[in-house]
């Protein structure tokens, strides 16, 4: 095979040169660097290497290719150049010109040894290619490969989907960890208003005891304006008699100082929630309303003005039950410290009614679903039925959408360990419950698993190209060994000589035959045949001639049986053939007449003719026949039959079954 190396070596050196640039730019874009410097070597090295495999035999495809052993050769030159190079410039320089200094030193040290290892003794005709592996080998390596690439797709699928529960795990926790803080401010500060509450129910008793609400109004009018300057998140302090009569109201609009409210606007709230359920509570207990839109003269305040109430009884010296003192918290400020940039917390929050009422964390048009009418329709548990489903299993808890990943805790008062005592009441009433909610897009996920995915599929890729390196090496060495089998089972059951069947393999066969014939009853026949006037051929030409004139009579006994029937040579100068059955009588006589017709014309061996004879006998393979041997030796009687009787010519062996007409013929 003449190539010619100006047209294969030129562009193999150009595609190189890209194919490494990309390769090189492909590894950076990855963040492949994180792997040490010999993974990325070796990767980049397999890569290439695989690569110029693949182009060379595209090269040379149209000349016949490459052989198994040009192609490894190939692979190991790039490969080891590849490693030296990367040894030359490691992996610290960057941009485009660093990448295509090392394309270019990778494609001509290459493309130079290629061309003296593996293009020049090409040319020069001191390589031949192997010879194709058969298709089931082909078949079985593809097989292997396509297994062990299927395992490690499984191993390494797997692998990465622990990696990325234990990274939901981990977001998870600390999640949690930071809902649990936040959780804990709010309850901190619904605390702090319950301490306060309760100075405030004690100072209304002992006014009551001692002076009477009327006398005592100014004063307390007066320490509620010094609690509003001081406590910034109350919105309103006021002191409602038994009645529902406001006796005192100190409030505090949006952005302005606190005022008292004169006696003139004040009002009555005898008909309100919170003042029915704050009067059933015993001393000392606290009601605490839902987070709800604040009321005045009975319609919802414009703009929004979310508040949170605590309201305490207060009781005469005689344990009467006296009215109640009730705090206004502000939860516009609740809510905006819920929108405080927390570094660690890597989810959005979300703040909801028990009755899955949007709170916070969505837009202005859903809130409040618990309260506006025309917002019931806006509810978490309609737009995340499953999310809700979930979290009334627990009062925490994770659970994963296809957006991301929900981890929620349930808020209430009886979470604090002092709140909880004072929110407990003997009439049954159960202080507010809220969701806090914290949602961890899937894009931080994938973010945060890059690398690992980056990581796995570098892996995968490596453990690819050396799987198929390894493969392409066991094919190799397979491929010489089913050839070394072939020709070891060729010399021993075929004839080195003529091709034709040995005596082995014709015993073989004639035992299966003979096996055959008792099941089924069918007769087959056997012809032993030894040339007539050979032995001159041998005495004058020699034995290379013999072997010449062997030849032409195992072409000759070819062309004269059936595809389906076995031709043997028995040793010498002696041939056999196997015709299957079922056959008839006239179906012996046409086959040997055959036999005998083509050894009419001479057989022309070293330029000189020899006219060749040939003695046939012939058997019937019927159930007499103990072995192969019995009817081996039969027929070679008959053979000498044939002899004795003047040579080319046929003889049956005559049997039970043979009537005498057949006989005689």
């Amino acid at each position: 095979m003449l190539l010619k190396h100006r047209r294969v070596l030129l562009p193999f050196m150009a595609s190189m040169v890209l194919a490494e640039f990309a390769i090189m730019l492909m590894m950076k874009w990855l963040g492949l660097d994180i792997l040490g410097f010999w993974l990325v070597a070796l990767f980049d090295a397999t890569a290439v290497s695989l690569t110029a495999i693949i182009l060379l035999w595209g090269l040379t495809s149209r000349a016949g290719g490459l052989s198994t052993d040009a192609q490894l050769k190939t692979g190991a030159i790039v490969f080891v150049t590849e490693l030296l190079v990367m040894l030359l410039l490691p992996m610290d320089g960057d941009g485009w010109l660093f990448f295509l200094l090392d394309a270019l030193l990778l494609s001509v040290i290459s493309g130079l040894l290629i061309y003296w290892q593996v293009l020049l003794p090409l040319q020069r005709g001191k390589k031949t290619r192997a010879t194709a592996i058969t298709t089931s080998t082909v078949w079985g390596c593809l097989f292997t490969y396509l297994s062990l690439m299927t395992c490690a797709g499984i191993i390494l699928l797997s692998v990465y989907q622990q990696q990325q529960q234990q990274r939901y795990e981990e977001v998870s926790a600390a999640e949690m960890s930071h809902l649990d803080t936040i959780r804990q401010e709010l309850l901190a500060n619904l605390h702090e208003a319950a301490l306060d509450l309760t100075l405030l129910a004690g100072q209304a008793e002992r006014l009551v005891s001692q002076t009477g609400l009327d006398v005592g109004e100014p004063q307390l009018a007066a320490d509620y304006m010094t609690y509003l300057k001081v406590r910034r998140d109350y919105a309103m302090l006021r002191l409602i008699d038994s009645q529902g009569e406001e006796r005192v109201r100190v409030e505090r609009a949006r952005g302005q100082e606190a005022v008292n409210i004169p006696a003139g606007q004040r009002q009555n709230k005898w008909q309100h929630d919170y003042f029915d359920k704050a009067m059933q509570l015993a001393k000392g207990e606290i009601y605490i309303s839902e987070l709800e839109l604040n009321i005045e003269h009975g319609q919802i305040e414009i703009p929004y003005n979310p508040v949170i109430r605590l309201a305490t009884p207060f009781f005469d010296e005689a344990g009467n039950k006296r009215g109640i003192v009730i705090i206004n918290l502000m939860a516009e400020r609740l809510l905006q410290g819920l929108s405080r940039p927390r570094q660690p917390l890597l989810g959005q929050l979300i703040l909801l009614h028990k009755d899955a009422g949007w709170l916070y964390g969505v837009e202005e048009a859903r809130l409040w679903g618990s309260v506006l009418d025309e917002r019931r329709q806006y509810r978490f548990a309609s737009s995340h039925p499953e999310v809700w489903e979930q979290m009334q299993g627990g009062s925490e808890g994770m659970t994963r959408a296809p957006e991301g990943l929900y981890v929620y805790q349930k808020l209430t008062a009886r979470d604090h360990p002092v709140l909880g005592t004072m929110t407990v009441d003997e009439s049954g009433l159960q202080p507010p419950q809220w969701w806090l909610i914290s949602v961890v897009k899937r894009a931080v996920f994938e973010q945060g698993m890059v690398k690992i995915r980056n990581l796995l599929l570098t892996v995968s890729l490596f453990f690819a190209v050396l799987t198929a390196i390894g493969i392409l090496l066991f094919s190799h060495t397979l491929k010489k060994r089913i050839e070394a089998e072939r020709k070891l089972h060729h010399l021993a059951h075929f004839d080195f000589l003529t091709g034709l069947a040995n005596r082995a393999l014709f015993s073989c066969t004639l035992e299966r035959e003979l096996q055959h014939s008792r099941r089924s009853n069918v007769d087959s026949a056997l012809f032993y045949m030894d040339l007539d006037n050979f032995k001159p051929i041998n005495d004058r030409l020699g034995h290379n001639a013999g072997d010449a004139a062997l030849k032409e009579v195992a072409r000759r006994l070819q062309h004269c049986v059936r595809p389906y029937d076995t031709v043997a040579r028995m040793g010498g100068d002696e041939f056999a053939i196997l015709m299957t059955g079922p056959i008839r009588p006239e179906d012996i006589d046409t086959l040997a007449k055959r036999i005998l017709n083509a050894f009419d014309s001479p057989v022309e061996v070293a330029g000189q003719p020899f006219q060749l004879g040939v003695s046939i006998g012939v058997t019937l393979l019927h159930q007499s026949f103990a072995s192969h041997e019995q009817a081996l030796a039969v027929a070679d009687q008959a053979m000498y039959n044939a002899k004795k009787t003047g040579k080319h010519c046929f003889f049956l062996a005559p049997t039970s079954k043979m009537s005498k007409d057949t006989y005689d013929r």
